[in-house]
């Protein structure tokens, strides 16, 4: 079996160093980038399935906070 590679953004670790994204929010960029399709790149996901799968004591609003922060930075994109 051939193993998966997770691409994770160079210069993320910046970010956090710097405080742009919080742990909290780099927990959910590598989770939906661990549930993509590998070969499309594509995670066809949302809030609460995040939700489901993410940390405890974490809230919808939280997750969809994150997100929208994630991608207001370019590091998800998203289409509606």
């Amino acid at each position: 079996m051939k193993e998966r590679y997770v691409p994770i953004r160079p210069g993320i670790e910046d970010h956090l160093i710097r405080g742009t994204i919080s742990f909290f929010e780099f927990g959910i960029y590598v989770t939906v980038h661990l549930q993509a399709n590998y070969s499309t790149g594509i995670w066809q996901g949302s809030a609460p399935r995040l939700l489901a799968t993410g940390p405890r004591g974490a809230n919808l609003r939280q997750i969809q906070r994150a997100l929208e922060h994630l991608e207001s930075l370019g590091y998800l994109k998203s289409f509606r």
